[in-house]
């Protein structure tokens, strides 16, 4: 199906070229969107009062037979019991299918952001503080992994996202104003979050809706696309300057341990409508930023408002 966007979708997750989003002016309809091919395939509708509740992620395009899309309940995880949701395009049923399951010992989910597939695994990921939550879709199975040296939690406000690069997993704690990077150590049949001086000549792209790492010309970067972390840049003195640098990505090197600005013509500037935060997306090949294969999804030309 070919459309145009209504300006009441919001953008959930995005992954593989593609957007999994809500239209909220329509109960609990969830679609995704594809903003290249202007593709939009319907989801079932979603049983639950607040989608807010709900953080999602899908496994590749829905154009793909084996793409599966996963749906798991804030409130759920402190609990004892953990309700997680998945559904897959490419099969017979039309409905969700909701699923409970125990919950050997309660986290907080607020202590991540997103949530993360895996692709070299196929498991879904979050972080949860103390442990490391995996849901297997193939088997249909939740466990919690126990974390060493668990990453010391900020009591205003707590800012992780986390990732993958070839099969490794990475945590991004932008909680203070220096934002620090760890990898996932499994040495020794035990899991500990290790800091990270640097990330050896890759960056990461960071948003509520994707987060990804990938290499490129510009190395050891965090681009944060967050209006909480844009609001650390220093006060502008004129209002074209407040918002040209809202329109732009919060660059931060972990080399200077700073903010980095773009050099005039690295970046290019767009105004998106009523909009703070943004989502990165992988696009075509023929597509990119500096040679990352990555770039916001407003870039596209649609008018997606979150």
């Amino acid at each position: 199906m070919m459309m145009d966007l209504p300006e009441s979708c919001y953008i959930l997750y995005s992954n593989d070229g593609w957007l999994l989003m809500e239209d909220r002016a329509s109960h609990a309809r969830l679609f995704f969107f594809n903003p290249f091919t202007r593709e939009r395939v319907d989801l079932p509708v979603f049983d639950t009062f607040l989608l807010m509740q709900v953080r999602f992620a899908f496994s590749c395009a829905p154009t793909n037979k084996g793409c599966v899309v996963f749906g798991i309940t804030r409130a759920s995880v402190s609990g004892r019991e953990v309700e997680i949701s998945t559904w897959r395009p490419g099969g017979a049923s039309t409905t969700w299918a909701k699923e409970h399951f125990p919950n050997p010992f309660p986290c907080d989910l607020v202590d991540t952001i997103n949530v993360l597939y895996n692709t070299r695994d196929g498991l879904f990921y979050m972080s949860l503080g103390i442990a490391l939550g995996v849901f297997d879709p193939a088997a249909r199975t939740w466990n919690l992994v126990p974390v060493l040296q668990p990453i010391p939690r900020f009591e205003r406000h707590t800012m992780r996202w986390i990732t993958e690069y070839k099969g490794e997993l990475f945590l991004v704690d932008a909680s203070s104003v220096k934002p620090v990077v760890y990898r996932l150590n499994n040495s020794f049949k035990k899991s500990v979050w290790e800091k990270k001086e640097t990330l050896d000549g890759c960056s990461i792209f960071v948003s509520d809706g994707s987060c990804v790492m990938t290499c490129g010309l510009m190395s050891n970067i965090l681009y944060f696309w967050n209006s909480y972390i844009n609001d650390r840049r220093p006060s502008p003195t004129r209002y074209e300057d407040f918002t040209f640098k809202k329109n732009r990505p919060y660059k931060y090197s972990l080399c200077s341990r700073s903010l980095c600005e773009d050099h005039e013509g690295y970046y290019f500037e767009y105004r998106p409508i009523n909009r703070n935060d943004g989502v990165w997306i992988q696009p075509p090949h023929n597509i990119s930023i500096f040679d990352f294969p990555i770039l916001p999804a407003d870039a596209v030309n649609t008018r997606l408002l979150i």
